[in-house]
């Protein structure tokens, strides 16, 4: 409930032609790897297929176009990614949500939850 019952939700709400993400910086040890899980769970839409958006690691792309709706078939249910980074360079890394690149689709974005474990061998 704590996780999937929240959720960060970009705000532009009223503002049809919004065009900015959000994003967050976490400091992170030089020279691992991270695993990066992203928590989803679509408890902002009204119907199916109304929420698109993109993510972002570091600048690369996660998820282009995003919908929750398409990969579990219907609203609210929890659903998580995992990606694996590059070995740090820099001594952060940046997550960003944002609006998709579909027209035609209200700009918004969520994120329910974040874990990020640093990877040894």
């Amino acid at each position: 409930v704590s996780v999937y019952g929240t959720a960060k939700e970009m705000n532009s709400k009223g503002n049809p032609s919004a065009n900015f993400n959000v994003t967050w910086e976490f400091k992170v040890e030089l020279g691992f790897q991270y695993l990066v899980r992203f928590h989803y769970c679509d408890i902002v839409s009204n119907v199916l297929n109304e929420l698109y958006f993109s993510v972002y690691v570091n600048n690369s792309t996660v998820s282009r176009n995003l919908d929750l709706s398409t990969l579990t078939g219907s609203l609210a249910t929890p659903y998580y990614v995992d990606v694996v980074t590059p070995i740090a360079r820099i001594d952060n890394i940046r997550i960003t949500i944002g609006p998709s690149t579909i027209t035609n689709v209200y700009p918004n974005a969520i994120l329910n939850g974040l874990e990020i474990m640093k990877m040894n061998n």
